[in-house]
């Protein structure tokens, strides 16, 4: 009778992540993290993600050496990063 429209749309090769389970299933992805106020002496992260546990998202950090523990409850804004494979 009618004509429609059906969009359908993902969150994309960047997903935010909201919800510890969102970080748990992206363990091994790379994410980056801002914060609302400093959390030792930083507010912005870019990593893989380690695991999430007693809502604590722990990155292993991917310009620098180590490994980043951000509470979940500091985080502002948590996205995956775009990535692309390598030829050579």
């Amino acid at each position: 009778e009618g004509h429609y429209t059906l969009e359908v749309s993902s969150p994309g090769l960047d997903r935010p992540l909201k919800a510890e389970a969102d970080y748990r299933r992206f363990a091994g992805r790379l994410a980056r993290l801002s914060s609302y106020e400093p959390v030792d002496g930083r507010r912005q992260w870019t990593g893989r993600i380690v695991s999430c546990e007693d809502g604590v998202v722990t990155l292993d950090l991917e310009k620098e050496q180590g490994e980043a523990r951000v509470p979940l409850s500091k985080v502002s804004h948590g996205r995956l990063e775009v990535e692309f494979p390598r030829h050579g």
